[in-house]
């Protein structure tokens, strides 16, 4: 019983065991291979299939479990800037910018660091090009 990383992909294989398959069935996205009888479940349930399987004595192989330990990081850096718990250099970063920056607006900014990747939707008059 174990989880591999291929590609974009979390591989589950193990012997046939029809309480295994229904708790791989939870998962979203997930599909059976039958020529390999593996499980292929996307790498963005990482945290959910770890926090699942592993209770129930899959060994994970090292690239998931970094994967895993990058997902909960970036999880906690998104719950820090959506507290508006800043660190010191990022309020000296808003500072420079001679801007007056509402804490909305600090929330988007430092969002969009974090994520590397978003999408900025605000309502139209709340600052975007402030915040971009």
């Amino acid at each position: 019983m174990q989880i591999l990383m291929k590609n974009e992909n979390l591989i589950i294989s193990f012997d046939y065991n029809p309480s295994l398959i229904e708790v791989i069935k939870r998962f979203d996205s997930r599909k059976f291979n039958p020529n390999t009888k593996e499980w292929t479940v996307p790498i963005i349930h990482t945290k959910k299939v770890l926090e699942t399987l592993i209770p129930l004595g899959f060994s994970v192989h090292q690239d998931v479990n970094d994967e895993y330990n990058r997902t909960i990081k970036h999880k906690q850096k998104i719950e820090r800037i959506l507290a508006s718990d800043f660190k010191e250099s990022e309020n000296e970063a808003f500072e420079k910018t001679n801007l007056p920056l509402f804490n909305f607006q600090k929330i988007g900014a430092g969002f969009l660091c974090v994520t590397n990747s978003a999408l900025l939707a605000d309502e139209p008059g709340l600052g975007k090009t402030i915040q971009t």
